[in-house]
């Protein structure tokens, strides 16, 4: 039953996801291409979880996908250059490992090799998917600098109106004569 229930909201998600992952609009094409090489990487994450009936992986890989996708909804053409190691190494070795999960559970017999081998690359999942948001929160990390930066001139501009207290002034108001 849980299996089945699954099935039926990987395919709502799928047909509301395809209209969310599109690079339509997009000039810059190589962020286009990345996107296009993005999605592949997705579908075939997806793929693999829809074949793995295990419900903690793919939790893992519901995760991963949902990363994936936000990263290339996010990326911007200045990032491409730290998207570069990224797409060319971590993302075809993830998918490896997923692939290599998916083969391994196929097997009819899961001896001790299959076990430790799956067991390894769950707990590599959870890894993984702690690298890629700390990837994906990198890439707020120019916009973080300059909403500091628009706060301290906001402050900074409304304390010298007098409309709040000078953060300069390093007197407290009973001090002062």
């Amino acid at each position: 039953e849980a299996y089945r229930q699954r099935r039926l909201e990987e395919q709502a998600r799928q047909s509301a996801d395809k209209s969310i992952f599109s690079s339509e609009g997009i000039e810059n094409q190589d962020l286009v291409r990345a996107i296009e090489e993005g999605n592949r990487y997705i579908e075939a994450v997806r793929r693999a979880n829809d074949a793995i009936p295990g419900e903690e992986i793919s939790e893992k890989l519901y995760r991963l996908e949902t990363l994936i996708r936000k990263i290339f909804e996010v990326l911007k053409p200045e990032q491409l250059p730290k998207l570069r190691k990224f797409m060319q190494y971590y993302m075809p070795t993830t998918l490896k490992l997923v692939q290599t999960y998916q083969e391994l559970d196929t097997q009819p017999a899961a001896g001790e090799n299959i076990q430790q081998s799956k067991a390894e690359i769950e707990k590599t999942l959870d890894t993984i998917n702690l690298a890629y948001e700390k990837l994906l929160d990198s890439f707020f990390e120019d916009a973080a600098i300059d909403i500091k930066s628009d706060i301290t001139v906001l402050e900074t501009m409304l304390a010298q109106e007098g409309l709040t207290k000078n953060p300069f002034d390093t007197e407290s108001g009973s001090e002062r004569r």
